[in-house]
């Protein structure tokens, strides 16, 4: 629940502070790449997504704004 509170407030953020779409999708590439990488890599590797994870997940979001 922490990761998507975060991911909503940074792309709130950044649509008060851009004001258009497209420079906020285009802040927002890096991150959900980020993300799907970082997803599918722990896939791979056979990594679950524990309460650790869970609780780092929303810094790895807030570093990739």
């Amino acid at each position: 629940m922490a990761a998507i509170y975060a991911v909503v407030f940074i792309v709130l953020l950044l649509g008060f502070t851009l004001r258009r779409p497209i420079p906020v999708l285009a802040a927002l590439t890096p991150l959900i790449l980020g993300t799907l990488w970082t997803l599918g890599l722990m896939h791979l590797l056979g990594i679950d997504l524990n309460l650790a994870n869970t609780i780092f997940m929303p810094l790895i979001v807030g570093g990739g704004c």
